[in-house]
């Protein structure tokens, strides 16, 4: 006999009401229509409006259980929404690699993985405390559809380009998304060195740097994998970017002896702790995300300055910000997002209180990487016990068994374990 619609949005957040009478005999007619909105919990549920049907109404959206597994997150590959919970690194240079997980998951864009759409991760790491970018620069290159080249200054002079918390003059930048549907759901990791007055040119005017790209399909279950085979000439007399599929730094200064596997990277979306609209308290929890392979060479880490990484998440073509800040922003962002407040180019974290960057712990040398037993530190000698714990850590995909340093659990492990194994044994350690 009756119809009801109920919405609710905006700040502070309102309820509105319509009405409408369905029985179509001699008194059809009477009041119809909107009748007036009011708040959250609000008692007894007056209404603010005509309420000509004489309605009360009141609503509570405190439910933070509810029916799990649906948003953001939806299995290893979908996200509706993109959150980051925590961060777990190491400097690792007896393997020569930056490893980076950024726990929680990535929205998955709609459109294909070579398009521009869904959030991104974008990540900057000052690994040279004498080189890169304390304010970014608008003549990077402008790969990811000008995407980093959007948070860049547009004036020497102004106070535009995205500014870093003081002492972090990032040399290094990723930017990570994920998009697709169905089979077709792919990952993908964008790179770029960020040089202090920004990319080599030659004398003559013409580029001689490179930025980098790779994707895949999450359907394949292997990391991004950085293998080529793209390589634009250098120096490139086009006027666009100078594009490959490897490492750019180390390409830059070899293009003969082209190097696969220097970056990886993989996105499991499958959080299932995480963020609500009104709680952190299972960001702790998490521990799958956007996972980070790079190697300290091509990072071009000095082997003395502190790794600092900068990551937060933004909208598709970087010029909107999230609150999803790695470090955390202050409370006034709790329910608020920079975006509402700067264009990303106009966003200075010297300004924010507290620190918008983290400092990666370097591991310590491992004279002897074979000694895996007893877990976790060995006890300094390499026999029979080892190999059986490698054996446990490859049989269960662990990561301490990945003695190639891709990232990956495969027989190139079980080889490199076995040279590690051997001169363990000879040198007695």
């Amino acid at each position: 006999d009756y119809w009801v619609a109920f919405t609710n949005g905006g700040t502070p957040n309102t309820g509105y009401i319509n009405f409408a009478r369905l029985n179509f005999g001699a008194d059809v007619g009477g009041p119809s229509g909107y009748q007036g909105s009011t708040f959250a919990l609000n008692i007894d549920g007056p209404l603010n409006g005509t309420n000509a049907a004489g309605m009360a109404m009141t609503f509570d959206s405190s439910a933070t259980g509810g029916v799990l597994g649906s948003c953001p997150a939806q299995g290893e590959d979908f996200a509706s929404g993109s959150e980051i919970d925590q961060m777990f690194g190491i400097v690792d240079p007896n393997a020569n690699r930056l490893y980076l997980l950024f726990a929680g998951n990535l929205q998955t864009g709609g459109g294909a993985i070579s398009s521009n759409s869904g959030n991104k991760l974008m990540i900057f790491v000052d690994a040279d405390e004498s080189e890169g970018q304390p304010r970014l620069l608008d003549n990077n290159q402008g790969i990811s559809y000008g995407n980093l080249r959007n948070m860049g200054a547009t004036s020497p002079l102004g106070d535009d380009g995205l500014t870093f918390d003081d002492g972090v003059t990032p040399d290094y930048w990723m930017q990570a998304k994920t998009a697709g549907n169905g089979a077709t759901v792919g990952q993908a990791l964008d790179s770029q060195v960020l040089r202090t007055n920004g990319p080599l040119m030659t004398l003559s005017g013409d580029l001689n740097d490179y930025a980098a790209f790779d994707s895949n399909f999450k359907s394949e279950r292997v990391p991004v994998p950085y293998d080529g085979p793209l390589l634009d000439p250098l120096p490139s007399t086009t006027g666009g970017d100078a594009l490959c599929n490897y490492g750019p730094r180390t390409t830059q200064m070899d293009q003969v002896n082209l190097v696969t596997g220097l970056l990886t990277a993989y996105v499991d979306n499958s959080n299932r702790e995480g963020m609500t609209d009104t709680s952190v308290a299972g960001a702790d929890q998490v521990t799958t995300g956007f996972e980070v392979s790079i190697d300290l060479d091509e990072l071009g880490w000095d082997g003395v300055s502190p790794v600092k990484v900068a990551a937060f998440i933004t909208g598709e073509d970087g010029t909107y910000a999230s609150n999803q800040v790695l470090g955390g922003l202050p409370a006034a962002y709790d329910t608020r997002n920079l975006g509402e407040d700067f264009a990303t180019n106009m966003i200075n974290f010297a300004n924010i209180d507290g620190d918008q960057f983290v400092i990666v712990p370097v591991a310590s040398g491992d004279t002897c990487p074979a000694d895996l037993s007893p877990a976790p530190d060995g006890d300094g000698q390499v026999n029979t016990n080892d190999f059986f714990q490698f054996l446990t850590y490859y049989q269960a995909q662990n990561l301490a068994a990945d003695f190639f340093a891709d990232g990956m659990i495969n027989t190139n492990d079980f080889f490199a374990f076995l040279a590690a194994y051997q001169d363990g044994l000879n040198n007695g350690c």
